[in-house]
């Protein structure tokens, strides 16, 4: 079982980061208790949520434990739970309590902690907790972004010979980028340039600097003088949506992955075609959890194209000051 204390990352204050013992909290029949091995820096929500920038009302104020790209060992199950056996390695475990709060400290997602569980439970908060082969904890962890984004080109019927277009560089646009090309699309990528050696690696065509006046251009050259059926915004910011709409072909479609939904953007809808859609994510991680796992056993996406390196939880400051410096795309945090 739990201890009674353990380490964790807190944020207690806005802008604030610091490592401080947590309570273990009451579990109940449906929860598997899990050592939590390895959880990897999410550059846009973990660094939001530090800042106070994450815009979802739902989301924890300080003090709360961070953290979601996690993964651990279970160690221990409640006597409803049939999904998860004591040894399995599982993704996404994390200190979630009841009500997510606990003695004054609050969970946002939670898997920065030594200590959690995972809910053999069927609502949407549990159902990307899944167990996965044994493999490097590090590993385990980037399947949280492996299957979002492989879901979402699931939800788009990415398709070969498709022409996709992708604003970011971060960990979310790269995997974007592999899976497109995985499934057979053309891909083109809009970002930083100093990450475009690794995009190419990963399968982009061509790639454009989001800083050019001419990005749209570059774009459409890419694809042989015409615009993108798909345009997908990685990037976590709207302030980019002048140029995906001008990258657009006619009844393309624009998917907005990386900007909160319930914040609102100006943009002029006449700078996209004559024709064009624009989609919500609707999908989850789940859905793409075997055909990434697939991926991943025949070596066809590798650890070491999306994960910088590792670092001890003690250092884990030392981890976030490198992402928000563009020092690193992705670092893992080892929680033992």
């Amino acid at each position: 079982m739990m201890p009674q204390r353990f380490p964790a990352a807190v944020v207690s204050d806005w802008g604030k980061l610091e490592i401080s013992d947590i309570p273990a909290f009451p579990l109940g029949p449906y929860d598997a208790v899990c050592r939590i091995e390895a959880c990897s820096i999410c550059a846009g929500t973990d660094t939001h949520l530090i800042a106070g920038t994450f815009p979802r009302a739902w989301c924890a104020k300080p003090p709360f434990v961070l953290g979601h790209e996690s993964a651990g060992r279970v160690v221990a199950v409640g006597p409803e739970v049939r999904n998860f056996k004591p040894g399995q390695l599982v993704v996404r475990p994390g200190w979630v309590p009841e009500g997510f709060a606990y003695q004054g400290i609050g969970s946002s997602w939670g898997g920065f902690s030594t200590w959690g569980i995972v809910r053999d439970t069927p609502d949407r908060w549990w159902r990307n907790s899944l167990p996965v082969p044994d493999m490097p904890a590090r590993d385990a962890t980037l399947f949280v972004t492996w299957r979002d984004t492989l879901s979402c080109l699931m939800q788009l019927g990415a398709k070969p010979g498709q022409r996709i277009a992708v604003f970011g560089t971060g960990g979310n646009g790269l995997s974007f980028t592999r899976f497109a090309r995985l499934i057979g699309a053309d891909v083109v990528i809009v970002g930083n340039p100093a990450r475009f050696d690794r995009a190419t690696r990963l399968g982009a065509m061509a790639c454009a600097d989001y800083r050019g006046e001419k990005v749209a251009q570059v774009v459409k050259d890419a694809f042989g003088g015409v615009g993108a059926d798909i345009v997908i915004e990685a990037a976590g910011s709207a302030s980019r949506l002048p140029q995906m709409l001008e990258c657009l072909a006619e009844g393309g479609k624009l998917f907005l992955f990386g900007i909160p939904g319930d914040l609102q953007y100006p943009a002029n809808l006449f700078h996209g075609p004559s024709h064009y859609s624009v989609v919500k994510k609707t999908a989850d991680e789940w859905q793409s959890h075997e055909q990434v796992l697939t991926y991943y056993r025949n070596g066809q996406i590798k650890p070491d194209d999306f994960c910088d390196g590792e670092l001890p939880l003690d250092r884990i400051t030392d981890g976030f000051t490198a992402i928000r410096r563009k020092e690193a795309i992705k670092l893992t945090i080892r929680m033992h």
